[in-house]
């Protein structure tokens, strides 16, 4: 693995063991390795210090100065700030699919389901916590400022979005969803990116 920019930032701690993924916020990032395990840098701050009884996890996000974790149980788990940028998840959210992380909001798949549900402060773009009512089941999610989009069922493989940085569905079949603060991306089951 190799990190750039800011200093403290991309100097990555020594020791990490194989890394199988990564997730970065605003000021920090955090990789999670083979055997599940979450390290984030740079060291001190309140979203690079992950629960203790955290254990094992599968997918890991980063919004602005908190990160969240969906473990192996299907269970949420964000830490950060205190603020508003730490969306802990609601007391009954339910067993998750998949977790995203927006600048100071999170949502997660419902396993049961495939539903989204979001919690936290999507600012101006409030709507961006309340996923449409006719929403298909969702596969993947993204999240930024203040939009969501899902990978769905229906129509196949298509991006819908919601929020006030952007609304709207883009037929697929997509295969992925990912967001920048302002910007969405997806990749086509043809390898194409459309942007």
């Amino acid at each position: 693995m190799v990190c750039w920019g800011n200093h403290d930032q991309s100097r990555v701690p020594p020791g990490l063991g194989r890394v199988v993924a990564l997730a970065a916020g605003f000021w920090h990032t955090c990789a999670m390795t083979a055997g599940g395990e979450v390290a984030c840098w740079p060291p001190g701050g309140a979203a690079t210090t992950p629960p203790r009884a955290l254990g094992p996890v599968a997918a890991l996000t980063a919004g602005w100065q908190f990160t969240c974790a969906l473990t192996a149980a299907g269970e949420v788990a964000c830490w950060g700030d205190g603020g508003a940028a730490e969306p802990g998840p609601p007391a009954d959210l339910g067993p998750a699919a998949g977790v995203a992380a927006g600048e100071k909001y999170a949502c997660a798949v419902l396993l049961a389901s495939r539903r989204v549900r979001c919690w936290g402060d999507a600012g101006w773009g409030a709507g961006a916590l309340s996923p449409p009512a006719d929403l298909a089941p969702a596969v993947d999610l993204a999240a930024g400022r203040s939009t969501t989009c899902a990978l769905v069922t229906a129509p196949p493989g298509a991006v819908r979005c919601w929020g006030g940085d952007g609304t709207g569905v883009w037929e697929g079949p997509f295969v992925a969803v990912a967001m920048g603060l302002v910007h969405t991306c997806a990749l086509a089951a043809s390898g194409a990116v459309r942007c």
